[in-house]
């Protein structure tokens, strides 16, 4: 079960976000077994959503879990669109739970 960034939980308030932040381990480990993954280190997030590294066989990815808003509803189209190129590639996603996994890049690597 994953832990959630202290930093990332504090901006979080409210009720409907305090709900989508309680489920989120659960609804992490959920697409885990969905996808077979499995974690690949420590929880990470930008300002509306929450990024675990992971690996899908031999392939390094992330899980990214975004807020509902708007601008991330179109996240997945436009990802499968540019097809890896000139941006990460998107291997799978579920819209309904604005979940995406995504190739993950090292810095050296884009």
């Amino acid at each position: 079960m994953i832990t959630v960034p202290a930093t990332f939980a504090a901006r979080l308030r409210t009720p409907e976000q305090r709900r989508r932040l309680t489920a989120l381990p659960e609804m992490v480990e959920r697409y885990l077994a969905r996808w077979d993954l499995r974690l690949d280190g420590e929880p990470m997030h930008g300002y509306s959503g929450l990024v675990v590294p992971v690996r899908a066989a031999d392939r390094a990815a992330v899980l990214k879990v975004s807020w509902p808003h708007i601008e991330a509803r179109d996240e997945a189209v436009a990802l499968a669109t540019w097809q890896g190129a000139g941006a990460v590639e998107l291997l799978d996603h579920d819209i309904a739970d604005f979940v995406l996994l995504l190739e993950r890049r090292t810095r050296t690597g884009i």
